[in-house]
């Protein structure tokens, strides 16, 4: 099971624009949207430097923000009374042969972490101002999207399976200021917003084998032999687990 559907909804729920103006030289440039990445805070300047080409971090652009989901937590008592909660077949209309089983959507809490990074208060004080208009006024739902196995079979993207709604809530914001900036930076002013989110994981489909077809013949019985009759050999057929025709004679 993976919750990278979940780092790529923060990453979509989490977007800022930003004013071209809101540069600390003072300078007019095009609206941008803030650079971002997923990662420890303590990486975020050297993962987004890596991704930016960039020598050393002194060159990346602030505002900045960096996103990390923390370990997942099993919740089993959001089982109870869940619809999400449920086992399915699906199978493939290009090859008969091909079925997969989807367990359990399983239920999990997640912590996330998102740090907000600035040269000076005007960034900072806009990118949290902006951030937590996202909340009404201390939950937001996150738009989650499980992608269709179907598409492995039908070559189609845009299918999509299971919910798409998790709920999330705001949980506080710290000012992380005064802890030890990275090297060569010019970082002034650093916000730590906590969320949790009550999200759902899905296990991966395992391919099961399916039974193309069944042929049942039933052939006369020589004198005092007992033979099952044709519902009985047809139940036997559909318990049989192979992917190729077979006769039961």
């Amino acid at each position: 099971m993976s919750f990278r559907q979940y780092e790529i909804g923060l990453v979509r729920f989490s977007q800022v624009v930003v004013p071209g103006d809101l540069r600390k030289d003072g300078t007019t440039v095009p609206d941008s949207i803030v650079p971002m990445v997923v990662t420890n805070p303590d990486r975020a300047f050297a993962e987004l430097a890596k991704h930016l080409h960039l020598k050393d971090t002194s060159k990346v652009p602030l505002p900045m923000m960096s996103i990390q989901l923390l370990d997942p937590v099993f919740q089993p008592e959001r089982i109870v009374g869940s619809r999400k909660y449920r086992t399915g077949m699906m199978q493939s209309t290009v090859d008969l042969n091909r079925q997969k089983h989807f367990g359990r959507a399983q239920p999990y809490q997640f912590g996330a972490q998102i740090d907000l990074w600035a040269a000076d208060r005007r960034q900072i004080d806009f990118l949290l101002a902006t951030y937590m208009l996202k909340f009404d006024p201390d939950y937001a739902y996150l738009k989650v999207s499980h992608r269709s196995e179907r598409a492995e079979y039908l070559d189609d993207d845009t299918e999509e399976i299971g919910f798409s709604d998790v709920l999330m809530t705001l949980d506080g914001i710290t000012d992380n200021s005064d802890l030890e900036p990275p090297l060569e930076s010019n970082i002034e002013h650093r916000r730590t917003i906590s969320l949790t989110i009550q999200g759902w994981l899905i296990p991966e489909p395992v391919e099961v084998p399916s039974v193309r077809s069944v042929v049942v013949t039933e052939t006369v019985p020589a004198k005092g032999v007992v033979v099952s009759t044709a519902d009985e050999l047809s139940a036997i057929a559909a318990a049989y687990k192979a992917t190729d025709t077979f006769t039961i004679s």
